[in-house]
């Protein structure tokens, strides 16, 4: 056993002595040399960060630059994104109470259960336009029912208003001609299955004024139902194809479904199509993105929010919608004040001839 220790005692001397054949000046030279190497590639980096920065800037501008028969347009016309969307109904529980009671009672709604439909969107009847600087397009969207749908689901039924009052207004104003209550029968509300009024149905107010209505898909009235596998959204657009900040930036906007238009000169701001979103840039310069959404003829404001840390990225610029009365104010700027609601009317309502 002494032995053992006395030779393990060897052992470790001698180890002790093998570390210490390392000196003093040598360690600092290795360590002066590793510094030096740092900073030498540190300086490297520095002076061809330029390059590099404008090497990555152009492939990205590849992936992203809008032009015929390029990897972008491809993309742009189908996008590869997929939505799905929970579309529920407001069921008027009281509404025999309502068409009766001359004490005007107070409206009682339930909400149905949530329907769910996968939503496609790709752009058709592509124009090129100004030297291939403008793109003129329509949207086309598919709709298809998600996930399962249950029997009890499909067989939801109750009295909902009949968007059709709303789509079918005589005139602009906020009370509706009285041959319009004629056609109705003087009945604001139709009961029947839930799911037909998404995907389609026939009323008496139906019956009566379908031959006037606009746009493809008449046969039956429904809010999926008339857009779906549809082209009546148009746009013209920049493509920034020479200025990527303009990329995405309405020129002009057309509905098939009703007749209303506008153009970029009927604004005091830039509205973006809200399908072509140009780079969003430094927050502290472009804090506001008014992006116009054709189902309710109004621009809708993507306002700077914050900016996190998430999906592994350090800094990602966290933006939320804001809705904003055009009207109210026209300079859709940040300082515009949140509404509740708006008066989508205009943009719904068509002469009744």
């Amino acid at each position: 056993m002494e032995q053992l220790s006395s030779v393990s005692t060897a052992q470790t001397n001698q180890t002790k002595k093998t570390i210490q054949i390392w000196p003093f000046p040598v360690r600092l030279i290795c360590e002066i040399f590793i510094l030096i190497l740092f900073f030498i590639t540190l300086i490297i980096f520095v002076l061809k960060w330029p390059d590099i920065e404008n090497k990555i800037h152009t492939a990205i501008l590849a992936k992203t630059r809008l032009a015929p028969m390029s990897e972008a347009n491809t993309s742009w016309m189908n996008p590869p994104a997929t939505t799905i969307r929970n579309y529920r109904l407001f069921n008027i529980t009281n509404y025999m109470d309502i068409m009766t009671d001359m004490n005007n009672p107070l409206m009682e709604f339930q909400e149905t259960e949530p329907f769910p439909y996968k939503v496609v969107v790709k752009k058709n009847n592509v124009q090129w336009l100004n030297n291939n600087t403008q793109i003129h397009y329509s949207v086309e969207r598919l709709f298809t029912r998600h996930g399962e749908y249950k029997q009890i689901l499909i067989d939801q039924e109750g009295a909902f208003i009949d968007i059709l009052r709303v789509m079918f207004r005589t005139k602009f104003s906020r009370v509706a001609d009285p041959v319009f209550y004629i056609l109705g029968g003087n009945n604001a509300f139709n009961y029947s299955k839930a799911i037909d009024k998404l995907e389609g149905y026939i009323s008496p107010l139906f019956a009566a004024i379908s031959s006037r209505m606009q746009g493809p898909n008449r046969d039956k009235y429904g809010f999926i139902y008339r857009t779906n596998g549809t082209n009546g959204y148009n746009y013209t657009i920049h493509n920034g194809i020479n200025n990527s900040t303009i990329k995405g930036q309405m020129i002009d906007f057309a509905t098939e479904y009703t007749t209303f238009k506008t153009t970029s000169e009927d604004w005091q701001t830039d509205i973006f199509d809200g399908l072509t979103f140009p780079p969003l840039g430094n927050p502290p310069n472009r804090k506001i993105i008014n992006v116009f959404q054709p189902d309710f003829c109004r621009p809708i404001q993507l306002r700077y929010n914050r900016t996190v840390s998430a999906f592994g990225f350090n800094q990602l610029h966290e933006y939320v919608l804001k809705l904003v009365d055009v009207e109210k104010c026209p300079e859709m700027n940040e300082h515009c004040p949140e509404v509740d609601k708006l008066d989508i009317t205009k943009c719904l309502s068509g002469w009744l001839i």
